[in-house]
Order: C-alpha cells, then sequence, then structure tokens
C-alpha cells in the first residue's frame, strides 16, 4: 500500500478548494456528419462581385477618412 502524499494546508480564512474535474469535449455536431458529396465551387458561385463591392466601399471609407484628417488640418493648423 503506497503512503499518501501530505495534502497542503489552506491558507487562514480560506477554504480549501476541491480540484476541477474536466469532462472530455463532446464533438461538434458538423464533424460527425459524413462529408458533403457536392463540390464546394457551385456555392461559391456569385461572391466575386461581393468582394469587388467589399474592395471598393473599403478604399471609399479610407479615401473619407484621409479627406476627413486633411480638412481637419487645414482647418486648425493653417
Amino acid at each position: 500500500m503506497a503512503a499518501q502524499q501530505p495534502q497542503p494546508r489552506p491558507a487562514a480564512g480560506r477554504r480549501p478548494v476541491a480540484p476541477v474535474q474536466r469532462q472530455p469535449m463532446a464533438r461538434p455536431a458538423a464533424a460527425q456528419q459524413p462529408a458533403q458529396s457536392q463540390p464546394q465551387a457551385s456555392s461559391r458561385r456569385g461572391g466575386g462581385w461581393r468582394v469587388v463591392a467589399q474592395f471598393v466601399i473599403g478604399l471609399l471609407v479610407i479615401i473619407g477618412v484621409a479627406a476627413a484628417i486633411v480638412a481637419l488640418y487645414v482647418r486648425y493648423y493653417q
């Protein structure tokens, strides 16, 4: 029979904390389903215009912020 290891004593005024038991993680439902037989290229068709629109909108936002910075600089420091 193995000797028990001495347990650390809790600090004065503190309760001892029980160790946390880890539960095995559940697999996501998507990982349990079989792979779809459809090619993924068909689900991405027609999305190119969205990428272009996001790029153009991003550029417009950057240009707008830069213009606002320049306008404020000119107004207060000129």
